[in-house]
């Protein structure tokens, strides 16, 4: 699928040309995935499995970094799956994905599950909406300086609350 996405849209890549690209039937593909929506998210889960459960990145910041490398390892695959919206679309299962992860590092920080819940839901729309912006710059900047930017922008923030007196 990340050979086919580097060559063309997802909206032009049939289950058949994954079949094709693969050597497998379409019994096969249908087997293991409902369609090619569940392929590319299955794809992220893999690797984001490895990211944040088989290399245990210590601290939120580490994580948020190591996806970005991987992001950004990957960008013309993300490019394309980005820019499907909708039901079942790549953006929609990273910002669930997003929002557990953002759950296991700062649990202690929620005091209610409403709070978890929405700030969940806050993280992880800001980090799609920021991560897709980022993907689609040309020329791209390197997860380091993506990060860093980042960064500045919630002291900046954190900031303007002290200020006001809400944090």
């Amino acid at each position: 699928m990340k050979a086919l996405m580097a060559e063309r849209p997802f909206a032009k890549i049939s289950v058949s040309d994954i079949c094709a690209a693969c050597g497998m039937h379409r019994k096969s593909f249908y087997y293991h995935f409902r369609d090619k929506y569940d392929l590319v998210n299955w794809t992220f889960y893999h690797d984001f499995v490895e990211i944040t459960v088989n290399s245990q990145p210590e601290s939120f910041s580490g994580l948020y970094l190591r996806l970005c490398e991987y992001f950004y390892e990957n960008r013309v695959f993300y490019r394309n799956a980005l820019s499907v919206e909708g039901q079942n679309s790549f953006g929609e299962y990273y910002r669930e994905l997003f929002g557990a992860a953002v759950r296991a590092y700062f649990e202690e920080d929620f005091s209610e599950e409403d709070d978890e819940e929405l700030l969940a839901q806050y993280y992880g729309e800001a980090s799609l909406l920021s991560l897709s912006k980022w993907l689609k710059t040309s020329p791209c900047p390197p997860p380091g300086e993506y990060v860093g930017l980042m960064k500045k922008a919630l002291k900046s923030l954190l900031k303007i609350a002290k200020e006001t007196g809400d944090a």
